[in-house]
């Protein structure tokens, strides 16, 4: 029932387009959206539908160069999507990122990948086992909508601004 194998949702910036490239020179057709892409940008309201009509949505986390001292290295940050693509009930590939370890389980609710040969791989492995895809989608839904709504999320930071707030006379 899904219309795209593999899918991107993001502005084409950085090294994305290598990414998608190289994916491309390996026999995978990724389908992207956003500002850049050939699809175009498309509105917020729409994500979801794609990542359900996706059978692997990717996620790219590299934020570009950042300095540590005098040396220039790069950043992978965890972004939205991390937690956008389970929540809708997607399955969600991710590059590899500081701070993922206590967002989901690796391979058993969200799959991470660390450069091309890992992701092409993978990729190739979850398109032929659409049971254990399956699984580890759900398996990520079912955290998401535990632990990662904003209620969830903000809760804790709501009652601890409460404590900290003085009591009135």
């Amino acid at each position: 029932q899904c219309k795209y194998k593999v899918s991107f949702v993001g502005t084409c910036y950085g090294n994305r387009t290598q990414w998608v490239a190289n994916l491309a020179a390996a026999g995978i057709d990724v389908n992207c959206f956003g500002f850049g892409w050939p699809n175009g940008p498309v509105a917020a309201e729409r994500i979801p539908e794609i990542i359900q009509r996706s059978v692997i949505s990717l996620n790219f986390g590299d934020s570009g160069i950042q300095w540590q001292g005098l040396m220039p290295g790069r950043s992978r940050q965890i972004k939205a999507r991390l937690f956008e693509v389970p929540g809708a009930g997607g399955f969600l590939m991710t590059e590899t990122a500081d701070g993922l370890d206590g967002c989901f389980a690796a391979d058993a609710e969200i799959v991470r990948f660390n450069g091309l040969k890992d992701l092409t791989e993978k990729i190739r492995i979850y398109l032929q086992h659409p049971a254990q895809r399956d699984q580890i989608a759900q398996a990520g839904h079912r955290r998401t909508a535990s632990q990662h709504t904003y209620e969830a999320r903000f809760a804790p930071l709501l009652l601890a601004a409460q404590t900290c707030r003085p009591a009135k006379d």
